[in-house]
């Protein structure tokens, strides 16, 4: 049987490929970019309006690295 998920961008259900060594979230290409995409922009959003700084984000993914 066929392992099947929700996609993280556009909430399709979706077959998720067998050959990847990563966990599969999104069903296509343009729905891991678009999520991508969407995240960089909040993060503009939340710099540009003074409600986080650019140094208090790189130390937080620091820390996960």
């Amino acid at each position: 049987m066929k392992k099947r998920r929700i996609c993280s961008f556009c909430n399709q259900n979706f077959e998720v490929k067998i050959n990847t060594k990563i966990e599969q979230k999104f069903c296509k290409d343009q729905c891991r970019n678009d999520f991508h995409s969407y995240g960089r922009k909040y993060v503009s959003m939340l710099i540009e309006t003074g409600q986080i700084d650019f140094t208090t984000i790189k130390q937080e993914v620091d820390k996960t690295i």
